[in-house]
């Protein structure tokens, strides 16, 4: 089933014709508040004029993906990701039967290597290569059952939070490791 058949989409804000110092006050998402496990990490305040569309801010179940290479998707969960205003660099996916399709499962898909593949055939070759709405509209979506769907979505979940823990480790022991070495040549007596 194609895209524009279970969800709507759309292309965040373009800031630059919005942006108006001193005008009301908005969190941003940014690619740099997005962490390699699809996290919001943080916004960035962003001044704009008033008569933002309200389609142009993440609801709960939204997905939200990086249209630059190399793609990354999102899936809003938490409370605190909601209101988030989404510039030009992003699309917004907005399952519209979440009973039918489940955004988790549709944010594990935008994840996975086949669509990796897909989106690398369809990327517009320009200095920065992207996706357009079209190509993503278009595209066609595997729709297991729902029960396949929560399956797969739960295998992303805990995936990346492996992923996460495993980071954090190494993380810990390169540090621990840098320690010793620096111990042996004197560096830390650890007294």
């Amino acid at each position: 089933m194609r895209l524009k058949e279970l969800a709507d989409l759309h292309i965040g804000l373009p800031i630059k014709r919005w942006e108006s110092p001193g005008g009301t006050e908005h969190r941003m998402l940014s690619a740099r508040q997005i962490s390699p496990y699809g996290e919001i990490t943080g916004s960035e305040p962003f001044s704009a004029r008033v008569g933002i569309d309200g389609m142009f801010f993440t609801r709960p179940g939204d997905i939200v993906m990086k249209i630059a290479a190399p793609n990354q998707a999102l899936c809003i969960t938490r409370e605190e990701d909601c209101g988030l205003l989404v510039s030009s660099y992003f699309a917004i996916i907005r399952c519209r039967q979440p009973g039918r399709c489940a955004p988790e499962y549709l944010n594990a898909f935008f994840n996975s290597p086949a669509f990796a593949q897909a989106a690398g055939r369809a990327r517009i070759c320009s200095t920065v290569q992207s996706l357009k709405l079209s190509t993503l509209q278009e595209l066609e979506i595997p729709l297991p059952d729902p029960e396949r769907q929560r399956s797969i979505a739960e295998f992303f979940a805990l995936s990346n939070a492996e992923q996460k823990q495993l980071e954090a480790l190494l993380t810990a022991k390169r540090r621990y490791h840098q320690f010793l070495l620096a111990r042996q040549f004197g560096g830390d007596r650890g007294q």
